[in-house]
């Protein structure tokens, strides 16, 4: 009799862990994580109830329980995951009942982004080839710029290194004034310090997006790497390439199969040979 109770003993203890380790996955799994989540039951915000149903964009994860949600004229606010259909739509990504059409922070920013390529700003589209393509990016840096648009001096020598990891790595440089000024403006203060192959946002949108992703540069010069669906990998008040090195390293833990998998799918998608479950 004492064989079969340590037997199920045993059992607990693993099923237990098992448990576990699926739930961790939440906030290490982060190319699971859902664009939107909708709220499963009735919520109150400052002051304000939401409904139930009520789907909002999800920002990132702030740990196992809890994410960043944008709930628009309602704000962007911490909430318990389990108020949300967030497991739900993670396992949907997990097993291949669902798929992104691009990552999280392309699907969030992608239409509003323009490239500097030869000195000129081009529009990314972000649909057929243009969309498969945002499968390739390991991360994006983030670069709040401060109201003067300077770097700090112990930054300005960094940038160029930066930018050749950067672009090595495949990490897509996202460069955000905290000031007004339009793109085109932007753009040829950015070339005139040397620089090159960078992101802009469309200027009407530039703050409104610094309030979403709040990554909190409080108007002085940050720099965040995060990984394709927003997970932040650092968050540090100068530029240093040995530290977006270390970043590299942490992004590269990201599993290849199941990017290769989703970004396969999607470009099969925009050709039209398969149709999503």
């Amino acid at each position: 009799m004492l064989i079969p109770k340590l037997i199920a003993f045993f059992l607990s203890v693993v099923i237990s862990h098992a448990l576990v380790a699926e739930e961790s996955a939440y906030y290490s799994d982060s190319e699971y994580w859902p664009q939107y989540v909708e709220l499963k039951q009735r919520l109150e915000i400052s002051g304000s109830f939401l409904r139930a149903d009520r789907k909002a964009v999800l920002i990132r994860l702030i740990d196992e329980s809890v994410g960043l949600v944008d709930f628009g004229r309602q704000g962007v606010h911490e909430i318990p995951l389990e108020v949300t259909d967030f497991a739900e739509r993670f396992d949907d990504l997990r097993y291949g009942r669902a798929f992104k059409r691009l990552p999280n922070v392309f699907e969030m920013l992608g239409p509003r982004m323009l490239k500097e390529a030869q000195g000129e700003l081009e529009t990314l589209k972000f649909v057929g080839d243009d969309a498969v393509e945002t499968f390739r990016f390991t991360g994006v840096l983030f670069v709040y710029l401060p109201a003067d648009l300077e770097f700090p001096a112990n930054s300005k020598s960094e940038f160029s290194e930066v930018m050749s990891i950067a672009s090595g790595a495949e990490i897509a440089v996202l460069v955000i004034p905290q000031a007004p000024i339009s793109q085109t403006t932007l753009k040829e203060n950015l070339l005139g310090k040397g620089l090159e192959n960078f992101y802009l946002l469309y200027d009407f949108v530039v703050s409104g997006y610094i309030d979403s992703l709040v990554h909190r540069p409080n108007e002085q010069f940050l720099c965040v790497l995060t990984d394709p669906d927003g997970k932040v990998i650092f968050r540090e008040e100068s530029l240093d390439s040995e530290k977006v090195k270390e970043g590299l390293a942490a992004l590269s833990k990201r599993f290849p199969e199941a990017a290769n998998e989703v970004a396969y799918r999607n470009q099969s998608l925009c050709q039209g040979a398969i149709q999503p479950h």
